[in-house]
C-alpha cells in the first residue's frame, strides 16, 4: 500500500515595486558600461515603456508558475477568458504544495531565484528590442537562474527511500 506523502503549503510573494526597482538600477548600470547607444537599455524605466515591461514581468511571471506547476497546480475553473490585456499586479504570489521534507532556506532560496529569473529575463527581453548585442548575456542569465530553481525544489532534506519493487 503506498502512503501520500505529508505536504505543506507554501505562499512566495514577489513584490512588484522590488523587482520594479531591480530591474531599473540594473538595466541602469549595464548602460553605463555599455558604449553606443546606452541610454537605449536605461529607457528601461520610462514611464512610456510601462506596459512593455509589465507585459514582459507578467510573461516571466507565467514561465515560474510553469516551472514549478507540479507543485502549483491550479485548474480552469469554469470559462476562461483571455482579453489580453495586462494590468500590473500588485504582488505575483505563487503557492506551493511542497513536501514536508523542504526546508525553510531552500524555500527563500527558490524566492530570491525566482525574484532574480523574473529580473534577468525581463532585461533580456528588453534588450532583444534595445540593445540586442547584451541580449544573449541576460538570456545565459535567466537560463542559469532556471536550472537553480530546478534543482532547488527537487532538493529534500531527507534521502527519498525508494523500494526494490514498485510491489
Amino acid at each position: 500500500m503506498r502512503t501520500e506523502m505529508p505536504i505543506n503549503t507554501a505562499t512566495i510573494v514577489l513584490k512588484t515595486d522590488e523587482l520594479l526597482h531591480d530591474i531599473k538600477s540594473r538595466a541602469y548600470i549595464q548602460g553605463q558600461s555599455a558604449e553606443g547607444d546606452a541610454y537605449m537599455l536605461q529607457d528601461i524605466g520610462d514611464e512610456a515603456n510601462r506596459d512593455t515591461l509589465v507585459r514582459y514581468i507578467n510573461m516571466a511571471y507565467q514561465d515560474c508558475f510553469e516551472m514549478l506547476y507540479a507543485y502549483c497546480e491550479e485548474d480552469v475553473i469554469g470559462e476562461y477568458s483571455n482579453d489580453n490585456t495586462e494590468e500590473e499586479a500588485k504582488d505575483y504570489i505563487l503557492t506551493l504544495n511542497l513536501p514536508m521534507s523542504l526546508n525553510k532556506h531552500s524555500m527563500d532560496k527558490l524566492s530570491d531565484l525566482l525574484h532574480e529569473y523574473i529580473v534577468c529575463k525581463v532585461i533580456s527581453e528588453w534588450c532583444l528590442i534595445a540593445f540586442p548585442s547584451l541580449a544573449t548575456m541576460w538570456t545565459v542569465k535567466a537560463e542559469d537562474c532556471r536550472a537553480k530553481i530546478k534543482s532547488t525544489h527537487n532538493r529534500r532534506t531527507k534521502p527519498v527511500r525508494r523500494r526494490k519493487t514498485p510491489f
